[in-house]
């Protein structure tokens, strides 16, 4: 799969590569429509691709370093905001899920025998369903700490299940593409 091939870069591409998903995520991060307390992102788009193409560890490590970085304040996070009041916001608890997704994706689509090639679009769909819901999970704990939880999943998932739901298929068909081409080399 994909997500096994920075394990076989030398130290540099990997660094390259790592950075430069890093500097996807940042960008998808700004690629926002403002909804209040939430705003609609394609970080989600982002955390599918860097999980699927750096895999569970390499790809959680492309997170964490991202949230390190609007921790010490670079305006990383959506609408280049930056700083610790971020992640303590309403907002951080999707931040936190993107860990915990990426690391979840990243394994199951690092699992060959998860993946044939029989149904993979199918396959793909909901390994990215499922850490979509992960981060929707921790989304939520923490929104509802802020505005309650019925008013958390009226502002934090219902305005995003659509939009959520075409980048999961955009996603999948990327990385079915991929995946395909991938083997067709090796």
């Amino acid at each position: 799969m994909l997500s096994g091939a920075i394990d076989n870069l030398s130290f540099a591409y990997k660094i390259a590569v790592l950075v430069i998903l890093n500097i996807f995520l940042i960008v998808c991060s700004q690629i926002s429509i403002p909804l209040n307390p939430v705003p609609m992102t394609l970080q989600t788009l982002g955390i599918f691709l860097i999980a699927s193409i750096a895999g569970p560890k390499y790809g959680t490590f492309v997170v964490i370093s991202y949230i390190l970085e609007g921790i010490a304040g670079l305006p990383v996070f959506a609408n280049y905001k930056g700083g610790i009041q971020v992640l303590l916001g309403p907002t951080g608890g999707y931040l936190l899920g993107f860990i915990f997704a990426t690391f979840l994706i990243g394994s199951l689509l690092k699992n060959q025998s998860i993946l044939p090639n029989k149904n993979l679009f199918i396959r793909i769909f909901f390994i990215l369903l499922l850490g979509n819901i992960v981060i929707y999970f921790f989304g939520i704990l923490q929104l509802s700490l802020f505005v309650g939880i019925e008013n958390s999943i009226k502002l934090g998932i219902l305005p995003f299940i659509i939009g959520d739901l075409a980048k999961i298929s955009l996603a999948s068909l990327i990385i079915e593409k991929i995946k395909t081409k991938w083997e067709n080399i090796g």
